[in-house]
Parts: C-alpha cells; structure tokens; sequence
C-alpha cells in the first residue's frame, strides 16, 4: 500500500512538472527571441563601430530589455520549487495517510 502511495505521488509530481515545463516553454520563447535580437545588434555594433547602447536603444529599446530583466526574475523564480515538497504538499494521497507514512518511516528507521 505504501509503495503504491509514494509511486501515485510521483506519477502526479511528473504530471504537474511537464505541465509548469510547458508553460514555462511559452514564457521563454520570447524572452530567447529577445536575447537572440539583443546578441544579433551586439554583434551588428561590434561589426559597424557603432555605439552598442544607441543601436540597443534604437533596434531593441532599452525600456523593453528592462521590462524582460522582471519576467526573467519571475521565471527563474517558479523553477526553484523543491519537487518533493511540491508533491507532498498537493497530493491528496499524501496528505490523508501522512500518519500512515511517518509511522512508516519511524519504524523503518528504528529497525536498522
């Protein structure tokens, strides 16, 4: 009964994790077309001698690489979620035989 909890609690955590997975892939997409834009007018400044902020400012717009620095912040923020606590603390199955599992637990570490 316990290894069918703690395998039900994974299968939901892989679930969620390719769930959150996708919608971060809709949140970088732009944010990568962004930085390829951003190294293309680098190199573009490098090439020409151009001063790399104008031709930043002029292609790009500086107040637009601004806005992203707070979604990149945001985005890198989601990911730092402890998986196992994350699953712990959204499975039901969990959640309702916790006593079950940390007597488990107790009694499987006693006896080593």
């Amino acid at each position: 009964m316990f290894c069918k909890m703690v395998a039900k609690m994974f299968s939901l955590l892989k679930i969620r994790r390719d769930r959150r997975h996708l919608v971060a892939r809709k949140d970088t997409v732009p944010l990568l077309n962004l930085f390829r834009d951003t190294l293309h007018t680098l190199n573009e400044a490098n090439v020409t001698g151009e001063d790399a902020i104008d031709l930043l400012d002029r292609k790009i717009r500086w107040h637009q690489l601004l806005r992203v620095k707070i979604d990149l912040e945001t985005l890198t923020r989601k990911t730092d979620i402890d998986p196992l606590a994350g699953a712990a603390e959204r499975s039901e199955v969990v959640r309702r035989s916790a006593r079950t599992i940390s007597l488990f637990f107790r009694h499987a570490t006693t006896s080593i």
